[in-house]
């Protein structure tokens, strides 16, 4: 099946290269997230393809959790440097 038919297939299916330009970050950030489990994703013979729902849903919580560590650690340093 050529990428095309698997389009028309399986709209809602992206490529981790499509992923990382929908989402803007660099495609080996997304398969680290992938490998990390912060991104659901399966594989398929050895191509990773991700839901475009999952996508929203699992880049939301990973933005939301990566700018509360980061709120985190500055008060940290507030505390630290009183």
């Amino acid at each position: 099946m050529t990428e095309i038919q698997s389009r028309r297939r399986w709209p809602s299916l992206l490529s981790v290269e499509e992923a990382a330009e929908m989402v803007g970050m660099n495609p080996q950030t997304v398969r680290v997230l992938i490998n990390k489990g912060e991104l659901r994703a399966r594989q398929i013979g050895r191509t990773w393809v991700l839901s475009r729902a999952d996508l929203i849903m699992d880049i939301a919580h990973h933005r939301h959790r990566v700018a509360e560590d980061y709120r985190a650690r500055g008060e940290q340093r507030k505390t630290r440097d009183l």
